[in-house]
């Protein structure tokens, strides 16, 4: 019956069908895997020669921070918040090109899911030093409490970059592996999935 397969059996078996169907299917799952293993090489060598700067998350937040906090007209002008889940976009995709939701659904443990977090944690204290450190400047005029609503909204859009991310481009890739994938007698991959969600 299907309650019981592992993994082999179910290659085993679909490699026996395919053969017996004619179509040549001998070690189809052999070579799928190791085309899959050379995607996956392929995509973590992608970015090895490229300047941090450019291809680490972390990084790019750490100096787009950097800008907000000694430049924060400009930033605000520039509509930075706004263009970061296309920025970050390209560097996510690539991370998910590894990412098997039946196998490893937990998107929180994800690196780039991870650093986003992390550097949204990271801005909200630098913001609460600033703050602290400003002290009295809030009565003068007005613009420390300008300054105070756009560190909560820059904040705010920081602290949703993570969840927009998985939702624009993980999403879809989970629904995938539930509608094409998912053995719903697999108690190992419905785990996977409730953590992915």
């Amino acid at each position: 019956g299907v309650v019981g397969w592992s993994g082999g059996e179910e290659e085993a078996e679909l490699e026996g069908a395919a053969s017996a169907a004619g179509s040549g299917g001998g070690g189809w799952a052999a070579r799928l895997a190791a085309e899959l293993g050379a995607v996956e090489a392929a995509s973590r060598d992608l970015l090895s020669d490229a300047d941090s700067e450019v291809s680490d998350p972390s990084t790019i937040l750490r100096r787009l921070d950097a800008w907000a906090r000694d430049e924060r007209p400009s930033y605000e002008q520039a509509f930075v918040d706004l263009c970061l889940p296309t920025l970050l976009a390209p560097l996510v995709r690539l991370a998910l090109l590894c990412w098997r939701p039946l196998a490893a659904g937990d998107l929180a443990q994800q690196p780039w899911h991870r650093q986003l977090t992390s550097a949204a944690a990271s801005l909200a204290g630098e913001l609460a030093a600033a703050d602290g450190a400003a002290g009295g400047e809030i009565a003068a005029g007005g613009r420390g409490e300008e300054r105070a609503a756009s560190d909560r909204a820059m904040l705010a859009r920081r602290g949703a970059l993570p969840a927009r991310l998985a939702c624009d481009l993980a999403l879809p890739l989970l629904k995938h592996a539930v509608t094409h994938s998912w053995d719903v007698f697999s108690l190992r991959q419905t785990r996977q999935l409730v953590a992915a969600v």
